[in-house]
């Protein structure tokens, strides 16, 4: 038989999605749905259950006049492939027309371990954003999950869970590595959920960068190291490379272009305003203008920023302490900071709402207009201070999840379209993911 679920946008909406079939992106939530047949009106979804072909969909939408249908599939043919069929089915509108159906089922962020409200965090989280198919359309909430995969492998590891870095290695495996106070490395496969051991590094780094140049993954400085280290998947091994001109750690990193990276700020004095260039062709180090406010446990990402009406590439760098901060200090915990790559000259744009360091930085995909995407820089999780009763500092972290609109230069305090994180964290990795999504429903 046939018969319908409601579900209203506003609350139960991301808690019917939420439901898991199996571990890892793949598998799992949120693309394969028990339920198939999905119809939509205005702020009303019905979930048909008992639908076993799109056809039939289609006709109940019809009977029904319906806004929409949205026809899920478990028919994936690799890792990753979201296939999404929906259709607008709106009769008063002339030809009918096929959108990308609530929620949008692509580039979702993976947030792992951190330090928490009560310590060390184990569990790991899937982002993943929503957006409106066009201003007409509005917005669609985006959800958290958090049983995709496997918790990290804390009782091997305790201390690797917090102040470590991680990177996509290719197409269907993480790689976290460090710590506090560790050389490890893990590999978090996003097919099976599950975690794997990888050889570990030459040295112990904390508060370190991890990125993927090429087919290779970069570790830059940390506690402890001076020196590069490359790992080469093929023959799995790390290869200690390019000695950095002064120790760092507790700055940031980003991969710029095929062969520069780009450090900004550092835990000390000599380093925290301190912008260097390594040209991994040549292996020199290049000193950049200084960022104005010197930082450390700041994050920071290469994108697109809208400067007097010029869209301009460079690296944006939000969050971090001086070593002037003290608790209730919003500087430079909300300034924004931006190195133009044309012009190599920092300019600074609006504050964030929020205080934060020992974040991080991602994009997720804000908006969906006129056949254009929009990749908003967003800032993840953090830790801030308040002074307690007795005016000593008291540490929290955050589980805001901070969008940066684009064309208005802003930074939106309110969480429309990005979920909230499930867990407070503040020392945790994250990692974004590009995920093809395949349009192929009609009329």
């Amino acid at each position: 038989d046939v018969h319908k679920m409601r579900i209203y946008y506003s609350h139960l909406f991301p808690l019917f999605f939420s439901v898991a079939f199996g571990k890892g992106l793949y598998s799992g939530v949120p693309c394969h749905r028990q339920m198939h047949c999905i119809l939509e009106n205005s702020d009303l979804m019905e979930a048909v259950q008992g639908v076993e072909t799109e056809m039939e969909c289609q006709n109940i939408c019809r009977d029904l006049q319906c806004g929409a249908y949205n026809w899920w599939t478990e028919n994936a043919t690799e890792p990753f492939l979201c296939k999404i069929f929906t259709s607008e089915c709106n009769f008063g509108w002339g030809e009918p027309f096929v959108f990308l159906g609530p929620p949008y089922c692509g580039n979702p962020t993976v947030v792992i371990g951190g330090l928490g409200e009560d310590g060390p965090i184990s569990e790991v989280e899937t982002l993943w954003p929503g957006f409106g198919h066009d201003y007409s359309y509005g917005y669609h909430d985006g959800y958290t999950v958090d049983d995709l995969f496997d918790p990290f492998p804390s009782d091997t590891h305790p201390y690797a869970m917090y102040s470590h870095a991680a990177t996509l290695l290719n197409s269907s495996m993480i790689i976290v590595c460090g710590g506090y106070d560790q050389n490890i490395c893990q590999g978090l496969d996003l097919v099976s959920g599950t975690w794997v051991e990888f050889p570990h590094m030459n040295n112990v780094r904390t508060d370190f960068g991890l990125v993927t140049l090429g087919k290779h993954v970069v570790a830059v400085g940390g506690s402890n190291s001076v020196d590069l280290e490359i790992f080469d998947s093929l023959s799995g091994t790390w290869i200690q490379t390019w000695p950095m001109p002064e120790p760092r750690s507790g700055h940031c990193t980003v991969v710029v272009d095929a062969y520069h990276i780009l450090i900004i700020g550092g835990a000390s004095k000599d380093t925290m305003n301190m912008t260097t260039m390594l040209d991994t062709l040549t292996g020199t180090w290049t000193s950049l203008p200084p960022i104005p406010s010197g930082r450390r446990g700041h994050a920071c990402i290469k994108t697109v920023v809208d400067l007097q009406q010029n869209s301009e590439v460079g690296v944006m760098v939000t969050g971090g302490q001086d070593m002037h901060s003290s608790a209730g200090d919003l500087w430079p915990g909300r300034v924004v900071e931006f190195l133009s790559l044309d012009t190599m000259t920092w300019k600074q744009l609006n504050d964030t709402p929020y205080s934060q360091w020992d974040h991080e930085m991602t994009h997720l995909v804000s908006n969906m207009h006129d056949g254009f995407r929009f990749d908003a820089p967003v800032i993840i999780g953090g830790e801030y201070e308040v002074q307690d009763e007795d005016g000593f500092p008291e540490t929290h972290q955050r589980n805001f999840v901070q969008t940066y609109t684009f064309n208005a230069s802003k930074w939106n305090n309110w969480f429309c379209c990005i979920p909230q994180l499930k867990i407070k964290r503040s020392h945790f990795s994250a990692v974004h993911i590009e995920l093809e999504v395949e349009l192929v429903g009609k009329i």
